[in-house]
């Protein structure tokens, strides 16, 4: 085409309309994007130092340095460290379940061990009780017998001497 006839071409399509300029925009930040990669227009539009974004899509990125790492990879690492700490924990309270069993298993031995011990002690306690009961109701009965000979003496029943009961009342003048 001579340059006469692409002149009057562009005369006749005139100006570039709205629709095309929205269509250069796109093709431009498409092949941008082809280029530069996500990461890199991420941090042309993050306004926030790179710590902060790591810290905000994880540890595991922050590990890692954000070099090259897509947010599909950054959670599939924050899955598999949520099933560990999950798996830690299970684990976890499965000792303490062991541990908690144990302590019960024991403290029903330590029953088991203690009620024949209390029943020993609470037999040993009645025979104390049946014996002072023996000892009272003699000390009773040796007392009634006391009293039973001083009652048939008429005095005490005791091996302690009587003092002497002996008057001497004169009567003079009967």
């Amino acid at each position: 085409m001579p340059l006469g006839q692409s002149a009057l071409k562009l005369e006749q399509m005139g100006l570039v309309t709205k629709n095309e300029w929205v269509m250069v925009g796109t093709m431009l930040f498409a092949v941008s994007l082809w280029i530069f990669g996500v990461s890199k227009i991420n941090e042309f539009l993050n306004p926030w130092p790179k710590e902060k974004v790591l810290q905000s899509r994880g540890a595991a990125v922050m590990r890692r340095g954000g070099r090259g790492q897509s947010l599909r990879h950054v959670f599939a690492v924050q899955r598999i460290q949520a099933r560990t700490r999950e798996r830690a924990a299970t684990g976890a309270k499965e000792r303490a379940e062991k541990v908690a069993a144990k302590q019960r298993e024991s403290s029903l031995l330590q029953r088991a061990g203690a009620l024949p011990r209390q029943r020993a002690e609470q037999a040993s306690a009645e025979r104390a009780t049946t014996e002072a009961r023996e000892r009272a109701a003699a000390r009773e009965s040796q007392q009634k017998n006391e009293n039973d000979l001083e009652s048939f003496f008429g005095g005490r029943a005791s091996s302690v001497p009587r003092p002497n009961r002996t008057t001497t009342s004169v009567h003079l003048g009967e």
